[in-house]
């Protein structure tokens, strides 16, 4: 018997195919991505027992356009700090610290969240036996 996705299993596949998508985004922003120097514009308060705080970067491409981006960082007082930005040379707006161990990481954890979406979507499946019988 032939077994069909439910809407739910379509979902999950959808939504684990965008988180791969931008797990495998961090790698090709620290392949392929032109470097630029940027400062951080603004820290907030720190939102986790680590410590750890979301930043505001901005950056100027060769064009002389500025973009900017967020990130999360342990370091604290780092407002108007120097960092290097990797960015898409045709998308600017996809951007992120050039930091390998930044990269890794998210890359890493965005594309084992999509993953494992995709296979938990293969558990929402019917038999078209069923699927018939109910249409």
């Amino acid at each position: 018997m032939k077994r069909h996705r439910t809407a739910t299993g379509w979902i999950l596949l959808i939504v684990g195919i965008l988180c791969l998508a931008q797990g495998l985004s961090k790698a090709l922003l620290w392949v392929a991505g032109r470097r630029a120097s940027g400062h951080i514009a603004f820290q907030e308060r720190t939102v986790s027992s680590r410590k750890a705080a979301w930043v505001r970067y901005t950056f100027v491409v060769q064009d002389g356009r500025t973009y900017s981006g967020t990130a999360m960082t342990a370091a604290q007082d780092v407002r108007f700090a120097p960092v290097r930005i990797a960015y898409l040379p045709g998308w600017p707006s996809v951007n992120m610290p050039a930091y390998g161990g930044y990269a890794t990481l998210l890359g890493l954890a965005w594309s084992c969240a999509g993953l494992a979406l995709m296979g938990t979507s293969l558990l929402f499946t019917r038999s078209s036996a069923r699927h018939r019988a109910r249409g």
